[in-house]
């Protein structure tokens, strides 16, 4: 597949060829899904965290969490807040770390990082996809 198309020709594409194999995509959300979490495989297998519901059932049973989280998540209007009493538990603000944007990334990829998985991409050719997978399987988030 080498046309371009926009997000909502993507969504009926794949929507439309994940059919095919007996997939059913549901409408798409209105949520921004910029932001993710993650935390490390062997906390999350111990306590049996597989989704974010997990994750509030496990604070709702009395286990205290923190987040590190970048300032702007905290902050939104569709970010932390509403994502708590969406899913009903509440790290606690005490419990919130807020970091800055670039300490936040910096905390995973220092400049020798970044030459490493550029020339993955631009000298040996591999995916972008591949790349990104490989360092997040390497650092247990994935």
């Amino acid at each position: 597949m080498e046309e371009k198309l926009s997000p909502e020709e993507t969504y009926e594409r794949v929507k439309e060829m994940d059919g095919e194999k007996g997939l059913v995509w549901l409408d798409p959300s209105e949520a921004n899904n910029t932001y993710a979490l993650a935390m490390r495989r062997d906390q999350a297998e111990e306590l049996g965290i597989d989704s974010i519901s997990d994750l509030a059932s496990t604070i709702n049973d009395g286990h205290e969490m923190t987040l590190a989280s970048n300032a702007t998540f905290y902050s939104r209007n569709d970010g932390l807040r509403p994502m708590q009493e969406t899913y009903g538990f509440e790290f606690g603000r005490r419990n919130v770390s807020r970091m800055d944007q670039g300490l936040t990334l910096t905390a995973l990829l220092d400049d020798a990082t970044m030459a490493e998985l550029n020339a993955r991409v631009d000298v040996e050719r591999q995916s972008v996809e591949e790349v990104a997978e490989a360092f997040l399987k390497t650092h247990e988030l994935l």
